[in-house]
């Protein structure tokens, strides 16, 4: 949400100004992404309805589905 040199890749609640959307939907021919071809309208419509939603991140949600905020390196390692 910070945003780098170009601004906020997401600006929740206003889709004209996330930049985001405006790559994905290839408004801007310097900006499309991904580049090897635009996304079907239907995703592009579900990013748009995120973003007027507010753009909510998931891993906050109450969702049931527990989210971990702490890697654990060493039980990774014993993973791989």
């Amino acid at each position: 949400l910070k945003g780098g040199d170009s601004g906020a890749a997401v600006v929740p609640k206003s889709v004209e100004k996330s930049l985001l959307h405006k790559a994905i939907a290839y408004h801007d021919k310097s900006m499309q992404m991904p580049p090897d071809g635009k996304l079907p309208d239907s995703v592009i419509a579900d990013f748009k309805k995120w973003i007027e939603m507010g753009a909510p991140d998931p891993r906050g949600a109450k969702s049931g589905v527990p989210v971990q905020a702490k890697i654990d390196i060493a039980k990774g390692r014993d993973y791989w």
